[in-house]
């Protein structure tokens, strides 16, 4: 990657001219990941487009990525390029919220992710992972990322959302998938408004009224009879009743935004991860000696809390998949005063990206950068910064279920290959695409042999 030449802060930093009012939209547009890339490679670690009509900075050293994301994170806000679409999904999310109200939506949802919380639906979580593997036929073929959608709503089902969801499976699937299409930068969709009649925005609308209608029948479910459920929606919803910020809007809008949340983004990095095992017949083989090592002779039950914290090499693979193809490979702000970054100032009013996918593939923090190697994970490195790393966003916004999700991907790669052999017909890994979440260009294939 170029390093950024001196230059004066009060200087506009280098980047591609692009097209008249349109910029570089047409590259976001054709290869987002792509763009990102070139735009390290050819302008440094300060960048700038214009997208739409707008400046588009791109930063991209760790050491500006943790000012933007900690050290002065009071200095940004999402923006219209991330809340724009997101004020008609769910308005009211802690998302979108600012200021007092956001730290009183987040002390509202938070002990439920404490870590405390999450290891008691660890045992839940592998057995979960073991039932749906159990139905896997001898040299079956899978499509990982199915696969993985599959096991994350089986997760959540059970989790967060109890059963109501498992049973109304098809209605979160094609809502996650219709917000992820909506939010894809392969089309110029994403840059008009929800009312435009185009195809792709109508099936977005019905799947969201859907997604609504199942929300409020779970919230119901749970305020006529609160006894009968024990899943961390029925801990917010008892929780709201005490939480003046926390009314039946806002309530709605943090269910759903769980819903979508916790199924498109770790089911993205799960059915990266396991295509990366598959490819990776001798990484497979540890993962699975050091499930059996950890469980001791004679025990055949799925790993779950008691062994989660011996699964050191298991997490190292969660951790590296997580680098390489961060589910979210583009975090966006919108700087509301001036900040300096490297040699440039960014002056208030402006777009601003950070790119995990990017910062996680630089020669300069990570040795051979491009090749899949857990170990990396097992030794710490004194010299590689904090935000060399940060496929969970970082500071006071970093993902609310971050240990939830470690927790639960963890669990489902112990669990499978403690209980088959994944292979694939393929020789690396497909091409990747960008946008709301990481998704592969083709299919990840899967053959199980038990």
């Amino acid at each position: 990657m170029m390093e950024a030449s001196g230059g004066d802060a009060t200087e506009r930093p280098p980047g591609p001219d692009g097209l008249p009012f349109l910029g570089v939209a047409h590259e976001l547009i054709r290869d987002q990941l792509g763009y990102g890339e070139r735009m390290a490679a050819e302008y440094g670690d300060v960048g700038c487009a214009t997208v739409a009509g707008r400046p588009f900075y791109a930063v991209n050293h760790p050491r500006d990525v943790e000012r933007i994301l900690v050290t002065e994170h009071e200095s940004f806000v999402r923006g219209e390029l991330t809340t724009g679409k997101l004020e008609n999904l769910s308005p009211n999310s802690l998302f979108l919220a600012t200021g007092d109200r956001w730290e009183a939506i987040r002390a509202v949802l938070q002990p439920a992710f404490f870590m405390e919380q999450v290891a008691d639906y660890a045992d839940e979580i592998g057995a979960l992972v073991a039932e749906r593997t159990a139905s896997f036929d001898d040299g079956e073929h899978l499509d990982a990322e199915a696969l993985a959608r599959t096991l994350t709503i089986d997760v959540l089902s059970r989790t967060i959302f109890g059963a109501d969801v498992r049973e109304r499976r098809e209605t979160l699937e094609t809502a996650a998938r219709a917000i992820r299409r909506r939010f894809d930068t392969d089309s110029p969709a994403v840059f008009l408004p929800d009312w435009a009649p185009l195809p792709r925005i109508l099936r977005y609308r019905r799947a969201v009224a859907a997604l609504d209608d199942l929300v409020a029948e779970l919230i119901s479910a749970r305020r006529a009879d609160p006894d009968a459920y024990d899943d961390i929606l029925a801990a917010l919803v008892a929780r709201s009743e005490d939480a003046d910020v926390m009314d039946h809007e806002t309530l709605t809008d943090n269910a759903k935004g769980l819903l979508v949340a916790g199924h498109d983004t770790t089911a993205s990095a799960l059915a990266a991860t396991l295509g990366l095992v598959a490819c990776h017949p001798t990484v497979q083989d540890r993962v699975r000696e050091e499930v059996l090592a950890a469980q001791g002779d004679g025990t055949e039950g799925p790993p779950g809390a008691a062994v989660l914290r011996d699964l050191e090499y298991t997490d190292a693979v969660v951790r590296e998949a997580l680098r390489l193809y961060p589910p979210a490979p583009f975090i966006f702000r919108e700087s509301i005063e001036p900040v300096e970054v490297g040699d440039y100032t960014i002056p208030s009013g402006v777009d601003v990206s950070i790119s995990p996918w990017t910062v996680h593939r630089d020669e300069r923090w990570w040795d051979d950068p491009e090749r899949f190697d857990p170990s990396r994970w097992l030794a710490d490195d004194p010299d590689r910064p904090e935000y060399a790393y940060f496929p969970f966003g970082g500071g006071p916004r970093h993902c609310i279920g971050m240990r939830f999700a470690m927790t639960e991907l963890t669990l489902a790669v112990a669990t499978i290959c403690q209980r088959v052999t994944l292979a694939t017909p393929l020789d690396s890994m497909p091409s990747m695409n960008g946008g709301m979440t990481l998704s592969p260009d083709a299919p990840i294939e899967l053959v199980v042999r038990r």
